[in-house]
């Protein structure tokens, strides 16, 4: 499944990333399956609240149970 949407000059708006977790969700019919959702560590960057906020709103009420996983990768040590 490839879903996403870009733009060079700007971030998305939460709108527009709500839209597209909307249009995933609805591809990937979860309805009554258990889902695990991978979280990135503190390496990454992601906008945890809003995301989480979605999955709550939109994949929950259809999920028969929901699951995180932070994904603490295999990078090297990083410095303080």
């Amino acid at each position: 499944m490839v879903n996403c949407k870009g733009f060079s000059d700007r971030y998305l708006t939460d709108e527009e990333v709500r839209q597209v977790i909307s249009d995933g969700v609805d591809e990937l019919r979860p309805d009554g399956q258990r889902v695990l959702i991978i979280i990135p560590d503190g390496t990454r960057t992601m906008p945890i609240p809003l995301m989480f906020g979605l999955f709550q709103e939109l994949l929950l009420p259809r999920a028969r149970s929901m699951d995180y996983l932070i994904a603490l990768g295999t990078h090297q040590p990083m410095s303080d």
